[in-house]
């Protein structure tokens, strides 16, 4: 059975980078240095001396809900769809377009296009 959190139900294209949100940040930094924000604890408050970049990567992405303990994983190929509530309700797959409730994990119809009838 698909994850149809982690991949398209209908195309199975995955929905989820394969590296961990602080593998991302660990492998920024590493590349273009680690920003100002990086460089502050979940108070604000400045670290002190050289922050090494597993210190910094760690921390944003504890922002993000990625823990050791629960890895989390940016999606791709993927769009939340907003309806009348102030929360995802619905994914789109950027492949194939197909609809996915986000709560049923089934397919929906709701958005596509009726045809205009030309009189």
């Amino acid at each position: 059975m698909v994850d149809h959190h982690k991949h398209c139900p209908k195309c199975e294209t995955p929905w989820e980078e394969k590296e961990t949100i602080t593998e991302y940040f660990t492998n920024l930094f590493e590349k273009e240095g680690i920003p100002d924000y990086a460089k502050k604890d979940d108070r604000g408050a400045r670290f002190k001396g050289v922050v090494p970049v597993k210190k910094a990567a760690t921390n944003v992405a504890q922002s993000y809900g990625c823990t050791p303990e629960t890895p989390k994983h940016f999606g791709k190929d993927v769009v939340g769809v907003e309806m009348d509530r102030d929360r995802v309700e619905y994914w789109e797959c950027q492949k194939c377009k197909v609809h996915i409730d986000r709560f049923t994990g089934l397919a929906t119809d709701k958005f596509k296009k009726k045809k205009e009838t030309v009189h």
